[in-house]
């Protein structure tokens, strides 16, 4: 019998057992129905074959009597889907969705048989495999994964699959993002979240000329960084089913390692794609890509000309090796050095005394001896380091022989697999040593960060306060005014923050752990707890010229620390003003708050939120309460977990006249958003 292609139906009833076309030999077809309903019994079909035997023993054959054999036939077996997230660290314990061409949400069964609509990736390395509840799905799939980096900010991206083929991988990256944001014409996300109404803008992924076009544009633009990676062969380079692929800094998770790619809203609203090389000045965009331009070109067939979506003067990115990144596939090896230390449960004097600490210095204010306590800490607790994501170059502008000291981060998990830390710090490359990337600091003795906000007020029910301006957003400046003891005290006196216009702000130590700001060199701020300590006002001087608030603002504090030392700084604005401030966005609990609640303590949960806004997490809480004096008690409760929905406070002060709760989240572009809940006993 002559050797046949299986059909996607045979496939979905062997693909346990087969992994495509192939072999040699005869076959004997059986077929099977099933339902779209998943299966859990185990049992299989045993069938009768009637075959005729031949009898060849002189030459001349003779029929026999048939001989009756017993086969036994796989049940029906649900396909399965499987590929790694990444989006330069892997994304661990992210969640999975999936809806198909329809909108329609695609369930899919965990280890237990039980149906979800969602799946969480590794721990360990951001792969997932699973089932789906339906053995034909309408394709194309439209895969969504989102969870956080390497740095703890949250990430969603997106993938599609495609095909019927076998085996089913679909890889989940910022490429894979990339070509797909230029299929749809908008943000993934969005379209994710709308796909029960805008499914029929999906139909064009499933158009192989089309996804194939946006592939290639990508592969054109990131072309230098492909070729630091050593991929030569470009033209099979397969974004999305790769099962090669893995987040190990090798290969094209090389070449997505120096590279920033995200999707945002241009000057007038439209959905635009960025690239460029991460090790440059925070905020530089090299490679910008409209698009509705690129969807409208990729719809024409093979007559469109996606190029035309480019809407910047460069069309290409340019290379992160030539500023520093020849060597990133051992960076990881500093993870393995560190974790056997802790395995071992080194203090921290062995740690000093390591080579991977020998050359450190000072981390935003961490000294190297607060280091050593850190990760003395991890070996007690035996918490584990991650894989680490590259943030960018410390040295800015990068020296023309190229960036010898990278920031780079990290998520410190449990024994359970649970995020329990994040951990950044600079590491510098040298050969001479084991591991070869060491950590070597910033030689910076203060932290500053700046950091786009918004900021909406609630009653206790999650109502907007009636006569409270609407959600508004601005400029916070956070300088760390505590040392990193177990103790904390105080380090630092104040900051002059220069703003990219020009003008100056105070700020001054006011007792809490970031200095407040002040509108007078001769007074001493109080601090209220409240955002307007540290956001930039629109009364002070130096509010807020376009050039201040835009994406890669650099913002030049000059830092005086306790003495006579002092230091500067130069923080860069990281991402624009928000200018989506719809109140749903801004974190709010599950339940409404009450006065009584609050007295008596316990938990506050935001599941509800958190489900809304995968592309968000909670930073922190902070809990404010006033005396009959008027005094503020401010207690924060950050949150090491990223992906925590709940947080158990303590019990108030009966004493205190009324209290305001904060909920801080982060978006994936690296915004804050302030919601306060205030309430009077």
């Amino acid at each position: 019998m002559k050797n046949t292609c299986v059909s996607w139906v045979g496939l979905l009833l062997m693909s346990a057992l087969a992994g495509g076309c192939g072999g040699g030999g005869s076959s004997t077809a059986a077929t099977s129905t099933s339902s779209a309903t998943p299966t859990t019994t185990s049992s299989s079909t045993t069938t009768t074959v009637t075959t005729p035997t031949t009898s060849t023993g002189s030459g001349t054959s003779t029929a026999s009597t048939p001989a009756t054999t017993t086969s036994t036939v796989p049940p029906v077996v649900i396909p399965s889907l499987s590929g790694v997230a990444a989006a330069g660290a892997p994304l661990l314990g992210a969640m999975v969705r999936i809806v198909d061409a329809n909108g329609i949400r695609v369930n899919m069964i965990d280890g237990a048989g039980n149906l979800v609509d969602r799946y969480r990736t590794s721990t360990a390395d951001g792969s997932f495999r699973f089932q789906l509840s339906t053995p034909t799905p309408s394709l194309p799939l439209l895969v969504q994964v989102a969870g956080v980096d390497g740095t703890g900010t949250p990430v969603v991206i997106h993938s599609t699959l495609n095909t019927t083929t076998l085996p089913q991988i679909v890889n989940v990256t910022p490429a894979t993002e990339a070509v797909v944001a230029q299929v749809l014409g908008a943000s993934p996300r969005s379209v994710f979240a709308n796909a029960a109404t805008v499914w029929p803008s999906m139909a064009l992924m499933g158009s192989t000329t089309a996804v194939t076009s946006a592939s290639n544009q990508i592969k054109t633009v990131i072309a230098a960084n492909l070729t630091d990676a050593k991929i030569s062969d470009t033209k099979n380079l397969d974004f999305f089913r790769d099962e090669t692929f893995l987040a190990n800094k090798l290969g094209l998770d090389a070449a997505l390692e120096g590279l920033r790619i995200q999707i945002v809203k241009d000057s007038i609203g439209r959905d635009q794609l960025q690239l460029g090389n991460k090790l440059l000045t925070p905020g530089v965009v090299e490679v910008k890509i409209d698009l509705a331009t690129a969807r409208t070109e990729l719809a024409k067939g093979a007559s469109g000309v996606v190029t035309k979506a480019i809407s910047s003067t460069l069309k290409v990115t340019t290379s992160p090796n030539k500023t520093g990144l020849p060597n990133l596939a051992t960076l990881d090896d500093l993870s393995t050095a560190v974790n056997k230390m802790v395995a071992q449960g080194a203090n921290a004097a062995t740690f000093l005394a390591s080579p991977v600490l020998t050359s450190h210095t000072f981390q935003d204010g961490r000294s190297r001896v607060a280091l050593a306590d850190i990760l003395a800490g991890y070996a007690t607790r035996n918490n584990q380091l991650g894989r680490w994501q590259v943030m960018g170059c410390v040295e800015l502008p990068v020296p023309t022989t190229g960036c010898t000291k990278v920031s780079v981060s990290t998520l410190v998990s449990d024994r359970s697999g649970n995020v329990v830390d994040v951990l950044a710090d600079t590491v510098g490359y040298n050969a001479s040593v084991t591991p070869s990337w060491v950590f070597v600091g910033n030689a910076r003795s203060a932290l500053v960060k700046v950091h786009s906000v918004a900021q909406a007020s609630f009653n206790l029910d999650g109502v907007a306060q009636v006569g409270t301006l609407a959600p508004a957003n601005g400029i916070q400046v956070l300088t760390r005014a505590v040392d990193y003891a177990g103790a904390s005290a105080q380090a630092v006196q104040s900051a002059v923050i220069q703003v990219p216009s020009g003008y100056s702000v105070l700020y001054k130590y006011c007792g809490m752990a970031e200095l407040c700001i002040t509108p007078n060199a001769s007074l001493s701020p109080v601090a209220t707890g409240e955002l307007k300590d540290t956001q930039l006002q629109k009364p002070a001087p130096g509010w807020l010229g376009s050039q201040d608030a835009a994406r890669g603002a650099k913002f030049v504090a000059s830092v005086t620390l306790m003495g006579t030392a002092t230091d500067t700084v130069t923080p860069y604005l990281m991402s624009d003003l928000a200018l989506d401030l719809s109140t749903s966005l801004f974190p709010k609990p599950d339940a409404s708050l009450s006065t009584a609640a609050m007295v008596a303590g316990g938990a506050v949960n935001w599941a509800n939120w958190a489900n809304a806004n995968p592309d968000m997490r909670m930073l922190s809480l902070r809990l404010i309460t006033t005396s009959p004096a008027g005094t503020a008690q401010i207690a924060d409760y950050p949150l090491a977990n990223p992906f925590a929905t709940t947080l158990t406070l303590p019990a108030t002060a009966t004493a205190s006249s009324g209290f305001q709760l904060w909920m801080i989240a982060l978006d994936a572009l690296g915004r804050r958003y302030y919601s306060q809940f205030n309430s009077a006993f």
